[in-house]
Order: C-alpha cells, then structure tokens, then sequence
C-alpha cells in the first residue's frame, strides 16, 4: 500500500465492482423517469422562434430594456415560460407600474412562481415608499412567506393603520433587525418605530451598535448610533474607520462629563472604539484598555474581552480559553458563545465545553453540533449518569446520517452502513407532478439554460408553493423527473427534504461514474472522496460557475487549473476547458491527489485546502510544539464557517459513497486520522 492506503483504493477488481454498481444506480433512475416523462419535443413547448425571442428578452432584462422587452413580450405568447417574460417585463419598470398594472399581473398568472415573485418585490417597493395601505392589501396573497423585510414591513404597516400586529411580538422585530445584513433596512425602519414608541431600551441599541464595530458593518453601527442620537453620523463614521485616533482626540472632554448621563455616553462610545479596535487587531488596542477602562462599567469591560477573546480563537490563540473563563454567559452573543467552546474545546477543558454549551439559549445549544459536544462532554465527565445521558443524545444523533449523526456512530462503536435506500415513486405519482405548471416551467427553463431562473421556479413548486412544501409521495416524483433530466441539484435536493426514505439515487447521485472511476484508479485514489466533493462543489453541475471565478464539476480555479495542467504537461490548456466534465475531473483529482500527498493522506486537512488554500491550513495546524490534535476538534476549530462546513460536508458525502461502493460498513475512524502539526520539509506555499 502506498502512502495514501488509508484513503485510496487500488485493487482493480474491487474498481469493476464500484463501476457495475455505479453504472446500475444511474441506470434504475434513467429507465425510471424515461417511462413517465413527456419526450423531447414535448419538453419545451411554442416554436423555435419563442425560444429565441425569451433568450433575447434574458439580455434585454440584464440591460433594464423595457423598450425591448415589452417588443418582444408578443413572440413568447403560449410558451411555458410566458410568465417568466412577463416578470421581466414589468419588474424592469416596476417604479412606474400601478396597482391596476399589478392586479392585471397578478390576475392573469395566478399561481406562478414570477406571480409571487413580483409580489414579493412590489411589497419591497411599498414599503421603501411607506405605502401601508397598499402592502396591507397586497400581502394576505403572498405565498412565499420567506422574507424578513417583507415581514418587517408589514409590522409597520400594521401599526401605522393601528391594527395589532398579527402573531408578531415587538421583540420579533428587534430579533429580525439584529439579523438584518448590510443593504436591507426594514427592520431598521420597524425598530425606529419602537423606539418612538419607547420601547426598546438604549441598552439595546449599543449592543447592536457593537455588533457592527465586530462584525466589521459599517452600516450596521451606523443604523443602531442614528437612533440613539442623529447627530452621532459624523463621530460614527469616524470612529468606525479610525477608532484609537477618534478617542485619543475625544475621550479627554468626554470624560470631563462627571454627570451620570456623560459617564454612561463615555463609556458606551468608549466601549464601542475599544471593539472597533479589538476586532480589527489594532496594535495600539492593549495600551487603550489599559488606560481608559477605568471609565468602563464592567459588564463593558466583560463586553470587549468577549470580542478580543473570540478573535485570538479565531486565530488559534490558547490563551483564549483563559480569557472566556472570565466573562460571564450573559455578556456573550450567540456567536462568541460558539467560540469560547471551540476554545475550550482545543484546551481539551471538557467540563468548560459542557458548562459553555449548557449557558447556551436553547435554540442554540439543541443544534446537532453542540448536542454532539455535550455528548462527548458528559462521556468525559466523573459524575454519576453522565454516561448515560451521553450515549442516550449519540444514540439520538446516530438515527441521521449528517456529519455529526456519522461522528456519534463512530463515537458509540458503530460501523457506518448503507443508508436504507427508499422506494421509488408510482407511474401516477411521476404523472401528476410532471404536470404541474410550475413544473413544466422550470424543466422548460433548465433545457433553454436559464439555469437560475429554473432552479428558482422549481425551489418554489417543491417547497414554497403550498405551506410545507410538497408531500413525500410527490417530492419523490420531483426526485425522479429531476434525476431523469439529469439535473443532479434539484434531484438532490428533493431527496434531502424528504422527511424519511429517500432514494439513494437521488441524495448521492453517481453521474460519470466511469470517468471518476478512471480517475480514480489512475491516482491511486478513492472513487468516493472524489464524489464527495463535486457533490459539494457544485451538485454535478458541469457547466456551474461560482462567484469567485471557480468552474465546473470540481469547482477549479482558472489560476490553480493552470498550475495543474503545467504540472502534467498539458499543452495548450485554456480555461474554458474547465467547463468540459472529463478535463475538470482530470485536473480537480490531481490536483486532490496533491494535497493528499502533501497531508500525509488527511482528508479534513486536504479538503480544507482544496476550499480554502493550503496557505491558511498552514495557519490552521497544530504548532510545531504541540501535540497532534483529534481530527474533529481540528475541523470544528477551523475559523472560516463555509470551510469548516465544506470538510465535514465532503466528509459526510465521502463515508455514505463509500458505503454504497463496497457494499459492506465501513469505519468513519479511516478518514479521521490525527491532525499532525506543521513539519519543515514541505513548504506551504508550494501548491496553489
């Protein structure tokens, strides 16, 4: 076995076996679908011309060309997605539209996702005009249900007509505007409201105020000073920019101000410059608290440690663990409570993780994740029963086959099998849901490659348009025409919300499985990791590009695509080769198997690498002087959320593929090996 044993496989019988089991899955759900789906020519129905005329209107909407489109609007007529053109048409003048031209929208595509669509926009508009009474006729219509501003905005209208807000608490409010992000002001506008009102206290305020100077949102800060004082602009703006130059200029007269009034507004802005500081790793951020936290009430003091000690766990810093020990629960956001258990975690203080998680809200600490801490919190405990309530919540967790439901069945003992593989649907059930216009119109949207637009329209039919989303029966159907269209994210999608039973053909699809497999084989590497991350990267979606640039099944970067394809003597490589299926899983497995190589076989730490960039897993691993760190500690304790999911994701993905290849259980402790701190030989700045 080579280095890699661990993780690759070469024996080339077992290879013969994955590829007839791969190639039969794919095979049930094709003859499944082609049995019930309409045929090609009835896919897309309307002429040639229609097609044309709706991709001609797609341009015309990314260029605001209302001329254009209200031109071309005619040609579409009868096509399945009319409704989807009319939607352009009028949202690219919105502004100018009336309540007559919105009921006649309204009226004439009833039950449409674009119907909804554009009511969920209009809603917006109304309320950036404030006109209540219009968005208090519109909304009992709205479907949907599933935007905070809209929620927000009837709050307000609600009151300013002076009805009682329907099922809505004013501390709702406050909890929507302190999850509103940067750009959205709805429920800004609705805690305004309160605090005419006089019901949110200024308490409240600054501890929003200071979750912008953390989080690094000016507008945030900004929103949360204006309705303490209007005139605070100015100082805000500065202060968020240049925080120790701000109180070295203002806290000599602010701190003149012996009222008991001045104290309070010198210390709050004082405490707000400090986080400003704290959180932007501002040298001079030791000599500021030093010489002014005099002035600071010691639930502030407690308030600025709790950000300086959740940005030294961030960045890997021991002495954190010390420095939250010291902060009482009630001084920490739902954020740093996380972290002074990551903190406690990579201490290995296993009776401080349990005390962090147990001061947890509720809501909060009964996630998976931190039920799977407690767990391992008790199992390490000396007092009477904590076992047996540990192995009671694995146990628990164990019945799900997400990543930490995988970690509780290696943690009681247990092999990870083969998911029960759920019955496929009826001929009926296919039938009935292939009819639905929502549908047709997203399967009609997907063959044209309006791919956003198709996945929207069919998220919408599968989850949105009655309450609750579809049935099991017909989630099933949605499943196998989605698969049989080869449109592996939405087939993956309708198996994941199926409460119980889920095909395995659908929730871990094996699309090109001969070429994965030959990839495989030729590296020395397993088939299943290989799945595991293009099922995370980009759903099978080959032609898929990311925001950042990255392209494809394996989701390659053009300038990472370009040092593989050297590396192996490729000439002539040009990006756009990327987007073809057998050149991306050509150049995304090697350059894996590189990372691999690099790692010394470590899954979480080459995954990481492959999302993150092997110069921050440099920054990750344990120090040279200590000690090699469990793997899932290690996962758990990366800074970056989208990675620290990603691994445990590819994971998840890689153990469940594993189990339907071989057939047989397989143990999760192979792909969890000890994370080993950084050695000399091996820069890290050598791979991309």
């Amino acid at each position: 076995m080579s280095l890699l044993a661990i993780t690759f496989i070469s024996d080339t019988r077992l290879y013969k076996r994955i590829l007839h089991w791969l190639g039969r899955a794919v095979c049930i759900v094709l003859i499944l679908t082609s049995l019930y789906l309409p045929t090609g020519s009835d896919a897309i129905a309307g002429t040639t011309r229609a097609d044309k005329a709706l991709l001609s209107m797609q341009k015309a909407y990314a260029r605001n060309n209302t001329k254009q489109l209200n031109a071309l609007l005619p040609r579409v007529k009868g096509h399945p997605l009319e409704s989807l053109a009319a939607y352009w048409t009028r949202k690219s003048n919105l502004a100018n539209a009336t309540p007559q031209d919105m009921a006649t929208f309204f009226a004439r595509w009833q039950g449409t996702y674009w119907e909804d669509r554009l009511r969920n926009d209009w809603m917006l508009l109304l309320i950036k005009r404030q006109d209540w009474e219009t968005l208090l006729r519109v909304h009992p219509r709205f479907r949907m249900q599933d935007d905070p501003q809209v929620e927000c905005g009837v709050w307000r209208a609600q009151r300013a007509s002076g009805r009682a807000a329907q099922g809505v608490s004013d501390k709702r409010m406050v909890d929507l505007w302190f999850q509103e992000s940067s750009g959205h002001t709805a429920c800004l506008g609705a805690v305004s409201d309160l605090v005419a009102d006089k019901k949110v206290s200024n308490d409240t305020l600054w501890m929003r105020a200071r979750q912008g100077a953390e989080w690094g949102s000016r507008s945030t800060m900004l929103g949360a000073l204006a309705l303490i004082d209007k005139r605070s602009g100015a100082n805000g703006k500065t202060l968020y920019k240049q925080p120790y130059t701000w109180l070295l200029k203002n806290m000599p007269s602010l701190a003149r101000n012996r009222t008991q009034a001045g104290k309070n507004k010198t210390s709050e802005w004082l405490s707000l410059g400090l986080i400003r500081m704290a959180a932007h790793n501002n040298k001079a951020f030791d000599k500021a608290f030093k010489r002014w936290k005099k002035h600071l009430r010691p639930e502030q003091q407690q308030a600025v440690q709790a950000v300086v000690a959740t940005r030294m766990a961030l960045r890997g810093n021991a002495a954190a663990h010390d420095l939250f020990l010291n902060i009482a629960p009630a001084h920490l956001s739902d954020r740093q409570r996380e972290w002074q258990v990551r903190a406690a975690l990579r201490a290995g203080d296993w009776s401080a993780v349990l005390a962090s998680i147990d001061a947890m809200p509720s809501t909060q600490k009964s996630d998976s994740r931190w039920q799977f801490w407690r767990a391992r919190a008790m199992q390490a405990s000396t007092k009477q029963g904590q076992r047996a309530r540990a192995t009671a919540v694995l146990t628990q967790l164990a019945t799900s086959d997400d990543f930490y439901g995988l970690l509780a069945k290696q943690t009681l003992g247990q092999a990870i099998r083969r998911p029960v593989d759920g019955p496929r649907p009826t001929a009926a059930a296919v039938k009935r849901v292939a009819a639905d216009p929502n549908i047709k119109a997203a399967r009609s949207a997907y063959a044209l490659g309006l791919t956003k637009e198709a996945a929207r329209q069919w998220t919408y039919a599968v989850a949105l348009h009655q309450p609750g989303g579809m049935a099991q029966a017909d989630l099933a159907a949605a499943g196998a025409i989605a698969c049989g269209m080869q449109w592996w994210s939405r087939c993956i999608q309708a198996g994941e919300r199926m409460p119980t039973g889920a095909p395995l053909a659908y929730t871990h699809p094996t699309p090109y499985a001969r070429n994965i497999s030959q990839q495989a084989q030729s590296l020395d590497l397993d088939p299943a990791l290989i799945y595991g991350v293009i099922r995370q990267e980009s759903r099978f979606d080959a032609q898929i590009k990311s925001s950042a640039g990255a392209i494809g099944l394996m989701q390659v970067m053009p300038k990472t695509g370009r040092w593989v394809a050297k590396r192996m003597n490729i000439k002539r490589f040009k990006t756009r080769q990327l987007a073809t299926p057998d050149v991306n899983l050509q150049l995304g497995s090697n350059y894996l198997h590189t990372l691999l190589t690099k790692y010394s076989a470590s899954v979480p730490m080459a995954t990481a690498a492959y999302n993150a960039g092997p110069s921050r897993v440099a920054q990750w691993r344990p120090k040279a002087n200590e000690p090699a760190m469990e793997a899932a500690i290690w996962m758990e304790l990366i800074p970056f959320s989208e990675t620290r999911n990603y691994v445990q994701k590819v994971i998840a993905n890689q153990a469940i593929y594993r189990t339907m290849q071989a057939q047989s259980p397989y143990d999760l402790g192979a792909l969890l090996r000890p994370v080993a701190p950084a050695g000399d030989k091996v820069g890290e700045d050598d791979v991309p």
